[in-house]
């Protein structure tokens, strides 16, 4: 198994949107339409971005050991080419500071489909909170096991990824 470790993903996107050379307070629409926005999405939509995150992370080593589960929340900007700039980080596990890094790496990995306001690209800023947590690998034996009988009662019905 690749990763050992339970993924507890926990996601929302704050979206706020800014336009690439302007900054909040000249974005007021002062027509009476509303604009369009559409903000950053990760390709495939959340799912695949927790695939991506899953397939990506690497838990660090000494915090497994020491079975520090770990906690981040990053901020960041996705461009209006769909890259990840600016990353601030908003919270992070103090006792581990590889998590950190770690979540940062992958985070600049991504590849997104950059927001838009009015069908130009803009950039968005985005909050990301990232929970993993440290399982044993009699646990993660268990749980592979759980999902393989559980497609076994279920072929056709799609993985949650595809969904």
């Amino acid at each position: 198994m690749k990763n050992q470790f339970l993924f507890v993903f926990s996601i929302f996107l704050v979206f706020s949107t800014f336009s690439q050379s302007a900054d909040s307070s000249t974005l007021k629409n002062t027509s009476k339409e509303e604009s369009i926005v559409v903000p950053a999405q990760f390709p495939g939509g959340n799912d695949a971005f927790a695939d991506f995150i899953i397939n990506n992370f690497n838990y660090p080593k000494r915090c497994k050991r020491a079975s520090i589960n770990g906690s981040v929340k990053l901020q960041f900007i996705v461009d209006t080419l769909g890259y990840v700039i600016n990353i601030k980080v908003i919270e992070e596990t103090n006792r581990c500071p590889e998590y950190t890094a770690e979540a940062i790496r992958v985070i600049k990995k991504s590849k997104w489909n950059p927001g838009s306001m009015d069908g130009e690209h803009v950039n968005t800023h985005l909050l990301i909170p990232i929970e993993l947590d440290v399982v044993s690998d009699a646990q993660e034996k268990r749980a592979e096991k759980k999902r393989q009988r559980k497609k076994k009662r279920n072929p056709d019905q799609k993985p949650d990824s595809a969904k």
